[in-house]
């Protein structure tokens, strides 16, 4: 996919053409390109951002002019309320098991460094690559050799609320953490005072977020690196942003001493019911 593959697709820019589009509409090829990439700059920069932003759907060319396309921001969102639409626009558009009928390589991506135990997460580029290896994956067969692409990768991921890093430099200290997005989504996965089970939990964060649990990519990834997982457990990463929501009050999950059906986390701690 394009927006890992192609460097100079990082978030600031992809979002630097939505909030232009979003603003002014249909616009010509050439002022698009004038206003991302100004001055004497003669790399492929604007053009390889905008080509990303069409692999993804956030962006359609029409004859010689770049528009968003319809209905990919929702119709009435005002200029200031961007800053929270975007992420989640993105994160739907983004981690899709597919694009265009082929495999998407970032949410594989993504749905594998969520599976990654959380206290123990490879500190550099060199142990993700390492780790992805061993779990079974090429780095050819991802296109994530290169170093710059894994920053990219881990760029995006920290922006959708995926993941979040210890350490500042690049794929520093990445700690598999969907806290961030879960909260971003939390009216779309719960009502308030609403009680539900933990298995439709779940499964209505794999509909939302196919790259964790009960998602697609995710399911797809697992029956790579690990076919034997119980179907009754949570992953790490979940189990840990769950945590944190609760220490904050913005979610609750419990299991009565006489449940019978639950999910369990990593350590065995069994989980039935959630709610905000």
């Amino acid at each position: 996919m394009k927006i890992y593959t192609t460097v100079e697709a990082v978030p600031s820019r992809m979002i630097a053409v939505a909030r232009l589009l979003a603003a002014t509409g249909p616009k010509p090829k050439d002022e698009v390109i004038a206003l991302l990439q100004p001055g004497r700059d003669k790399t492929n920069l604007a053009e390889n951002t905008l080509n990303a932003a069409i692999e993804c759907k956030l962006v359609r060319r029409e004859g010689d002019s770049f528009d968003l396309v319809p209905g990919v921001i929702p119709l009435g969102t005002k200029p200031d309320e961007l800053d929270e639409v975007l992420p989640k626009t993105l994160a739907r558009l983004l981690l899709q098991p597919t694009i265009d009928g082929e495999p998407n390589g970032f949410a594989t991506l993504c749905a594998w460094l969520l599976q990654l135990p959380v206290e123990n997460t490879p500190s550099n580029r060199g142990g993700l690559k390492a780790a992805l290896k061993t779990s079974g994956f090429t780095l050819e067969e991802l296109q994530i050799a290169s170093d710059a692409r894994w920053d990219n990768v881990i760029y995006w991921a920290r922006y959708l609320g995926l993941v979040r890093q210890r350490f500042d430099e690049p794929c520093g200290g990445v700690v598999p953490d969907p806290t961030g997005y879960l909260r971003r989504h939390l009216s779309d996965l719960l009502l308030d005072g609403d009680d539900i089970s933990a298995a439709v939990f779940r499964s209505r964060i794999g509909e939302l977020c196919p790259v964790l649990d009960g998602g697609a990519a995710r399911a797809a990834m697992l029956a790579r690196v690990a076919p034997d997982w119980p179907a009754d457990r949570l992953s790490d990463a979940l189990t840990f942003a769950l945590e944190r929501l609760a220490r904050t009050n913005e979610l609750r999950w419990w299991c009565p001493n006489d449940q019978r059906i639950f999910l369990l986390t990593p350590a065995g701690k069994p989980i039935a019911f959630v709610a905000r």
